[in-house]
């Protein structure tokens, strides 16, 4: 159960989002997103403090409330407009214990650092890693990280800087418009980055692919799956609505693999789902599927996740397990950290990881009633992942060592046994045909000639 912040409700919201001198701001961060992650990021008295995305300043209030009055914000955004507003709004209020600036929030603020804390209201490409440096140690960071190359597929990350490195406290379901290097008055309608196709007229409608890297440079495939989705030719009601959309987002990353698209299409509704160059099949966020055709191999895919997502039980937040990786290539020359998520191993799940990592040692088996054999993401499951386990030694039973092949230096059939001293002597009997053969054994019977050709 989450304790009760009286701090939450000693900033007036409206003087910010709806001041009668400025009017009310279209493009905020809803006032329960500020709230949950203002807790996440535990500022304490006394605390420096950096925000990233000063907004209309409501944020910042917040968190000088929290730093109390010998802790320090400082404040950061790209657009001058609301670095003045923000400034006239604190000061009207008599906040002194923030300062909002304008800078790119990329590179941090340098000349304020070390802070104890760190906080963004928008989802950057990767966490820089001037992020992490600019924290003293055991410093936190709460942001908005995407999961994939695609918009609005991001996590809420609380991370703890510890000797230098980031490590991911938690996780929970959210996120943010994405950061942008110039101002920009809409930064949702048609996001800033991985949008593949747009269409501008007559209303917006764009589509995010993650195999882009195989579509030409006219962004043909691309074209092609936006223009079947706003003309589809099959369209169902989900059987399990309604959608828990934030849960299938993320379960979408892990099935969906290199398949997996989301497009904006009429009326600005989202759909996530599978698409190819001559195919495409989504589910919208009113529980609508939509596909080329009733015999789209997208669509069969698409169900086939949505299927694995509902005997999964629509994982909630902890099913999902993340880790940073440093990404060295990355054009900002500080370096970058990728947010990477998977699915949590449970004890049942490693055990029938083991037996699929062991499989190689087993004698071969029919490849099509594994998976095998099919692109992924066709209908089939994906392919195992996580630690090899072949160090694993299983135990020789007694009765296999006479099954194994044998060596040059070891006869093909073993010698007779010795017969016991006290035995009676054994009847000789007539020759026996071959088991495998149907002849006789050449070592008592002669062989039959051969039938003329």
């Amino acid at each position: 159960m989450t304790v009760p912040d009286p701090l939450l409700d000693a900033v007036p919201e409206h003087y910010y989002v709806d001041n009668e001198h400025r009017g009310e701001t279209l493009h905020r961060s809803a006032a329960q997103a500020i709230h949950r992650d203002v807790i996440a990021l535990n500022v304490g008295d006394g605390a420096r403090v950096l925000e990233i995305g000063t907004g209309t300043g409501y944020s910042g209030a917040l968190l000088a409330a929290h730093a109390g009055s010998t802790g320090h914000v400082t404040s950061i955004d790209i657009s001058d407009h609301l670095i003045g507003w923000a400034n006239r709004l604190h000061h009207q209020r008599g906040v002194t214990t923030i300062t909002c600036h304008v800078a790119d929030g990329m590179a941090g603020y340098p000349p304020h650092a070390p802070y104890q804390r760190l906080v963004a209201w928008c989802t950057p490409p990767r966490l820089p890693r001037a992020w992490v440096e600019q924290l003293t140690p055991n410093g936190r960071i709460v942001a908005c990280l995407p999961i994939a190359a695609q918009p609005s597929t991001t996590l809420i990350a609380t991370i703890t800087v510890t000797a230098g490195q980031p490590h991911i406290e938690s996780i929970t379901f959210g996120g943010y418009a994405q950061s942008t290097t110039v101002p920009v008055d809409d930064a949702l309608t048609i996001p800033g980055r991985w949008v593949d196709y747009c269409i501008q007229q007559p209303e917006p409608t764009w589509i995010s692919i993650s195999w882009r890297d195989r579509d030409d440079q006219h962004h043909s495939g691309a074209r092609t799956a936006l223009n079947l989705l706003l003309n589809p030719g099959h369209t169902e009601t989900y059987a399990h609505a309604p959608l828990d959309w934030l849960s299938w987002t993320a379960f979408s990353v892990i099935v969906g693999g290199h398949h997996r698209s989301i497009a904006a299409l009429r009326d600005g509704i989202r759909g996530i789902g599978h698409t190819t160059a001559t195919s495409a099949a989504v589910i919208l966020t009113d529980s609508t599927i939509i596909a080329d055709s009733p015999h789209s191999a997208s669509l069969t895919a698409l169900r086939t996740w949505l299927g694995r997502w509902e005997q999964a039980a629509r994982p909630a937040v902890d099913w999902f397990t993340s880790t940073l990786a440093l990404n060295e290539d990355d054009d900002l020359p500080a370096g970058t950290y990728d947010l990477r998520t998977t699915k949590v191993q449970r004890p049942c799940e490693l055990v029938a990881q083991a037996v699929i990592n062991l499989r190689g040692r087993l004698p071969a088996v029919d490849s099509a009633r594994f998976g095998r054999g099919r692109r992924f993401g066709e209908g089939t499951a994906e392919p195992p992942s996580g630690p090899r386990l072949a160090s694993i030694k299983r135990p020789e039973h007694p009765a296999a060592r006479t099954c194994r092949h044998p060596t040059r230096s070891e006869p093909l059939h073993p010698p007779p046994a010795e017969p016991h001293p006290q035995s009676a002597p054994a009847t000789p009997r007539r020759p026996q045909p071959c088991s495998r053969t149907g002849r006789s054994d050449p070592t008592r019977a002669r062989l039959r000639p051969p039938p003329p050709r």
